[in-house]
């Protein structure tokens, strides 16, 4: 919870903070911890994909429609790799990297700060491979599965709470639950604006005016994000000391 509470203040210092506080009362190095953060988020990139794929199949014409006419990532894309800027910028770029670490690679690898970054990228490979050592892995993707159903349930069970979405169903929060993820990856304090403009238009799909969804956005932000967060961020930091004494 203190990461979550940390993301609140700077986007994403969460992750460093986490790694930080598990190397401090778990005796493990931080470049380690940060290995086994960056496995985790590696799955719950997986599991946001997976959602987003079962989205389009059941989300309707709707949520296609508003992907086709407002995320052309794929031209973005294209675009960018095609352009020759990016290009000439890139290959000057790999070029002058690997001359100047295969002219050096000795007087780098062993200076203090080359002994350092071997060292930090070993134990950051450590913790990446730490997933082999998980002790059964049906019941970790179990684990992983089951967050994902309760934060999909988090946000549609809130449909309940407020009565111009109270008519909406299963399908509807599954699609506003992958907008409202999308918004809180957005390196935002929290996800706050992102987060009300995605979960706004994923709204606006199923009908809900611009100010409903907007209420209904706040509804879930600071009950969630914003109370909860910093209610047990605070919590967990008075009781973790006092938990890890020894």
């Amino acid at each position: 919870m203190i990461n979550y509470l940390a993301n609140l203040g700077i986007p994403r210092s969460g992750e460093v903070i986490r790694a930080g506080l598990i190397s401090k009362y778990e005796g493990i190095p931080v470049e380690k911890a940060l290995g086994t953060i960056f496995t985790d988020r590696i799955f719950d990139v997986m599991m946001l994909a997976i959602v987003i794929g079962l989205t389009m199949l059941i989300g309707g014409s709707d949520f296609l429609s508003y992907l086709d006419e407002n995320v052309n990532l794929a031209q973005k894309f294209n675009a960018l790799l095609n352009s020759p800027v990016f290009i000439v910028v890139f290959l000057l770029t790999a070029v002058i990297i690997t001359y100047y670490s295969y002219s050096y690679r000795d007087n780098i690898k062993n200076s203090i700060i080359g002994k350092k970054i071997f060292g930090l990228v070993a134990g950051f490979s450590a913790g990446v491979q730490s997933v082999r050592s998980v002790s059964s892995i049906p019941l970790f993707l179990f684990y992983t599965i089951s967050i994902w159903v309760l934060y999909y349930f988090m946000m549609y069970l809130a449909f309940f709470a407020f009565l111009p979405t109270s008519h909406l169903g299963p399908i509807a929060g599954l699609v506003v639950f992958v907008f409202g993820s999308l918004g809180i990856l957005i390196p935002t304090p929290g996800g706050m604006g992102s987060y009300h403009y995605l979960v706004g238009e994923a709204l606006a799909m199923f009908g809900i005016n611009g100010s409903d969804a907007f209420s209904f956005a706040n509804i879930v932000f600071f009950s969630i994000q914003i109370f909860v967060n910093i209610l047990f961020g605070i919590i967990s930091l008075i009781l973790l000391p006092a938990i890890n004494k020894d």
